[in-house]
């Protein structure tokens, strides 16, 4: 069962990553689908404290070099897992720091533009229970 959450959610990111890259918006529409999809498979993980899981989730980001990054916040905005590509480990602590700033707790989901880097961050809930945070960042 986990593989065929696994192998859909880099599905999903393959397709995302293979459209229309040359305007803006639609990179934008991208990353905050991504950030959408992983919200979502990331709910039972994260609530149950899986970590091994939760950066399974995580590193399906790899399957597209359109992501630079993709950060999971419990729902005390913590570090809970994160990935970054090789040339972006560097940025980790400012990057991760970013994001718990832009966490919006008026609104469920929120895009946040940062030296090039679209960062959407959406809200993880199960039920009406927030466990967490998922932040994806894609070059613009």
């Amino acid at each position: 069962m986990k593989m065929i959450s696994f192998t859909s959610v880099a599905a999903l990111i393959l397709l995302a990553g293979t459209g229309c890259t040359s305007i803006n918006s639609s990179k934008n529409d991208e990353v905050e689908v991504v950030a959408r999809i992983l919200s979502t498979t990331a709910q039972a993980p994260l609530s149950f404290g899986d970590h091994t899981g939760v950066q399974r989730i995580l590193s399906s980001l790899d399957a597209s070099e359109d992501f630079r990054f993709g950060v999971i916040l419990d729902a005390q905005k913590q570090l809970f897992a994160s990935y970054f590509r090789p040339d972006q480990t560097f940025v980790k602590e400012k990057i991760v720091s970013k994001v718990k700033q832009s966490v919006r707790h008026d609104q469920p989901e929120s895009l946040v533009l940062d030296n090039g880097v679209a960062i959407s961050i959406v809200r993880v809930e199960i039920g009406e229970e927030t466990v967490g945070y998922v932040a994806v960042g894609k070059e613009r």
